[in-house]
């Protein structure tokens, strides 16, 4: 009579020549006998019988098979029986993620879907969304023009669990070699939905490949444009010449000053200005509330304007409380964010609004003025062991920084 060998690996397995009928223990309950079609690989209930996983390497591999093994005997603790068993591996289709999840729910096998890459996406994208993980337009819409142009016609149609590592890496890199600045993006977001399938069971393991392993493109980073910090009273100069409308103007100035994004001073209320004090609150963001006029952290945050900026805002005040300061066209209530954009480029085509960052921080590291004031100028995330015990948000010394700024800017210094 033939012993019963004992194989540990997929290359012993594969070297192993045995006798008709006769059978090897591959552990963890797996066995693999030897018949015409093959060495199939089948899992032992003991007393109970087999259940017949597949045929080595032509349906199933060394891999499949002890993650196919390791469900079973996790329903077979949980109460499942061989029936219920037999006929989820009919079903699985030779694929571990798939007994999994059939052998956890309690529907009809019938009834039970794995959803595909497009769907868990979307979902998860609600998830987030819901969560308030994004807070600026231009971070919310990424995900979703990433997964219309990239993700949807390489992954969307597809079973999460039908996709494996060689296909995920043929595709990620034919699309970093398509939009190279999209990279970590892309890669992030496959991942995460992955992860997402993992804790959802629809898979037992992540098939994204690790970002060393990928062909990636060099490219050159494009920064924004800016005015350098040696121009800029020549900016502020140049905006007062011009023929725009007084309210552009004030606009363009308090960008430069305060260096908020366009929409934060193209949304500006009146009942968020203490003109008193000279002190703008722009209000922190609900979940769920558009994003145009919100800092980009989603928090509230405060600056005291310098003197000259408040004495302007009086000015224009005429009484009014509320609504926004800087009135839109026709249908739009408030100052369009894109028309501060335009205004800044007919000053040098290359500026961009969020330049306006760069010419500060030029200014402010030539002066040696103290990071940690600029960061909160700027309304920087702080990171690592600083954001648990740097809570001071430098109220007043920013105020001494945006008047001294003011003050270079329009050549009152």
């Amino acid at each position: 009579m033939s012993s019963t060998p004992k194989i540990t690996t997929t290359t012993g397995l594969e070297k192993w020549i045995p006798e008709p009928r006769q059978q090897a223990n591959c552990g963890d309950n797996l066995y693999a006998r030897a018949e015409k079609k093959g060495k199939v690989l089948r899992y032992r209930h003991g007393k109970e019988g087999w259940s017949t996983l597949g045929v080595f390497k032509s349906e199933l591999s060394w891999a499949d098979a002890k993650a196919m093994c390791a469900a079973i005997t996790e329903a077979r603790k949980l109460g499942a029986n061989k029936a219920k068993i037999d006929i989820a591996i009919a079903e699985c289709d030779h694929t571990p993620e798939r007994l999994r999840q059939l052998l956890r729910d309690d529907r009809p096998v019938e009834q039970i879907e794995v959803p595909t890459f497009g769907e868990l996406y979307l979902e998860w994208y609600q998830r987030e969304l819901a969560s308030n993980r994004w807070t600026g337009k231009a971070s919310i819409d990424r995900p979703l023009s990433c997964y219309r142009v990239h993700l949807q016609p390489a992954f969307g149609d597809i079973p999460i669990n039908k996709l494996r590592t060689g296909y995920i890496a043929d595709q990620v890199e034919a699309m970093f070699a398509s939009s190279p600045s999209r990279t970590s993006d892309l890669l992030g977001y496959v991942d995460e939905i992955f992860e997402y399938a993992l804790r959802k069971e629809y898979i037992v393991g992540n098939p994204v490949p690790k970002k060393k392993s990928l062909t990636i493109p060099k490219t050159d980073k494009k920064s924004h444009g800016f005015v350098d910090w040696r121009e800029a009273p020549k900016l502020w100069s140049w905006i007062e010449a011009q023929d725009f409308g007084t309210m552009m103007k004030l606009a363009m100035k308090l960008q430069l000053v305060t260096v908020h994004r366009s929409s934060v001073i193209a949304c500006m209320r009146w009942e968020h200005l203490e003109l008193g004090e000279g002190v703008f609150t722009v209000p922190s963001r609900r979940v769920g509330d558009d994003t145009e006029g919100y800092m980009k952290s989603g928090n509230a945050f405060s600056i005291k304007l310098p003197k000259a900026l408040t004495d302007e805002l009086k000015q224009h005040q005429n009484g009014q409380t509320e609504g926004y300061v800087f009135k839109g066209r026709i249908n739009n209530p408030h100052m369009a964010s894109g028309s501060l954009l335009v205004s800044f480029k007919k000053y040098d085509r290359n500026t961009t609004a969020h330049g306006c960052r760069s010419t500060f921080h030029g200014w402010a590291d030539n002066l040696q003025i103290d990071e940690r004031f600029i960061d909160k100028y700027c309304d920087h995330a702080v990171t690592g062991t600083k954001k648990s015990y740097r809570r001071d948000d430098f109220f007043e010394k920013r105020y001494e920084v945006a008047e001294q700024y003011y003050a270079y800017l329009s050549g009152a210094a």
